[in-house]
Formats: C-alpha cells, structure tokens, sequence
C-alpha cells in the first residue's frame, strides 16, 4: 500500500504541474485534473473556448492496477512517461494501454513509447 500512495503522490505532483500550464495560443482553455481516488484514476482533461471551436479533450488517463501503472493516453510534452521515469519508476511497471497487447507482447514496459506516443485508439 505505501507503494501505491507513494506513485499516487507522484501522479498527483506531476499531473497538478500540467494542469497549471495554459496554451499561449489557447488563452481561454483551461486544464483540470479529475482523480478518482477509490479507483485510481488520473485524468487531466482540456475544456474552454479556442476562438470560434469549443474544446474539449482528455490529455493524460493514468490508471492504477495491480501495482502497474497503465497510461491510456498522453497528449502531452514532456510526457509523463518520461517523468515517471525519471523519478525511480521502472519501465516493467509502465504500461502503454493504447498500444496494442500485441505489440506490449513483444516489448517490456515503455520501450513501446516510440512506436505511438500520444496517440489513442
């Protein structure tokens, strides 16, 4: 359990760092970090208005499971996969959800990075 609220700690740092960031170009959108705590979730979500387009967007997902750390989306730069990994976390316990378990089946951890960074689906 200290594991756990150890990585939560660290989740929660990195993701309010992020979520404080505004687009210079997107003055009027905003970002916010929805967690839930029961079921460990971390989601840092993008709403507001860009000009005439109304935005909104899921920019990180992070899920806590079974002591791994399961990113189902990142849209953003420096991504926090690079920052969970230079805070101790080892990439065997960082795992890709949007990249197929195929392709993970044929890669440990985030070496799968390259291959789809930022992407969903």
């Amino acid at each position: 359990m200290a594991i756990v609220n150890g990585i939560r700690q660290l989740l929660l740092s990195e993701l309010n760092k992020r979520a404080s960031r505004r687009a210079s170009n997107m003055p009027l959108v905003q970002r916010q970090l929805v967690v839930d705590a029961d079921y460990h979730h971390f989601v840092l979500i993008a709403f507001g208005w860009a000009k005439s387009r109304y935005i909104h967007q899921c920019l990180i997902h992070v899920e806590l499971i079974a002591d791994k750390i399961w990113i189902h989306e990142y849209l953003t730069d420096p991504g926090i996969v690079e920052a969970l990994r230079e805070n101790g976390i080892p990439p065997r316990d960082i795992i890709l959800g949007y990249v197929s378990e195929l392709e993970r089946s044929e890669t440990v951890g985030v070496d799968t990075v390259g291959a789809r960074s930022g992407n969903s689906g």
